[in-house]
C-alpha cells in the first residue's frame, strides 16, 4: 500500500501526542510507566467538541490513573476513584481503585475525580472521603497547548467540589494532594 507524505493534521496529531507524554514524564519526574507497571488506561482517543469550531480528535498514549510518584492522571471523560493511606497525618501511596463500590479499609481515605465537557467548556469534579479536607495542586492541558497550566483548586471536603473552565481542557494532573491545614512545599501556612 502507497502512503503518502504526512498532513499538517498528522503532523499536529503526533506531536501533540508526544508533548503529552512527555509532559506527564516532566511533571511526575519518572520515566513514562505503562498500564502493565500500574493500573492504567491504553491509548486513548479523545474527540471533544469545540461548538461553531466543530470536533477535534487527539489520541494519548498508554498511562497510569496514578503515577509512581503520585500525580493521579484524568482525561475527558473519565471517572475513577483514587485510594491512599493516612501515614503520619498526610494521605501517601495513592493507588487507583478498581471497584469502588468496595468499601474502604481503615486508616485510608479515597478521592474520586470526574473529568466531563459540555458546551460551555469543562468540568473537574471532586469529592473526597477523609478525616479532613484535602488540597491538591492542579494542571490542566488544553486542545492545542504543549505545556500543562496551574490551576487553582479549592480543597475538598465531604461534598462535592467542581471546578470549570470556559475551555475545552482535555487533561488534568493532580498532585501534592495533603490534608488542607498543612502547608505544602515552599508554601507558608495559611494566616489563622
Amino acid at each position: 500500500m502507497r502512503q503518502g507524505k504526512p498532513t499538517p493534521m498528522k503532523t499536529a496529531f503526533i506531536t501533540q501526542s508526544l508533548a503529552v507524554l512527555l509532559s506527564l514524564t516532566m511533571v511526575s519526574g519518572q520515566e513514562p510507566t505503562t498500564p502493565a507497571k500500574l493500573p492504567g488506561r491504553p491509548e486513548t482517543k479523545l474527540t471533544l467538541d469545540f461548538g461553531a469550531d466543530g470536533k477535534k480528535a487527539m489520541t494519548f498514549p498508554a498511562s497510569p490513573y496514578v503515577t509512581q510518584k503520585g500525580w493521579i492522571t484524568i482525561l475527558a471523560g473519565e471517572e475513577y476513584t483514587v485510594e491512599f493511606d493516612i501515614i503520619g497525618g498526610q494521605p501517601k501511596n495513592l493507588r487507583y481503585v478498581a471497584d469502588p463500590n468496595q468499601k474502604a479499609k481503615p486508616g485510608t481515605g479515597r478521592l474520586t475525580v470526574s473529568l466531563t465537557q459540555s458546551k460551555d467548556g469543562t468540568c473537574l469534579i471532586r469529592s473526597a472521603e477523609s478525616p479532613k479536607p484535602l488540597a491538591m495542586r492542579c494542571l490542566t492541558q488544553s486542545y492545542g497547548e504543549d505545556k500543562f497550566q496551574q490551576a487553582r483548586l479549592d480543597p475538598v471536603g465531604d461534598l462535592s467540589q467542581g471546578d470549570g473552565w470556559g475551555k475545552a481542557v482535555c487533561s488534568v494532573m493532580l498532585g501534592e494532594i495533603r490534608f488542607a491545614d498543612e502547608p505544602n512545599k515552599g508554601e507558608k501556612a495559611p494566616a489563622k
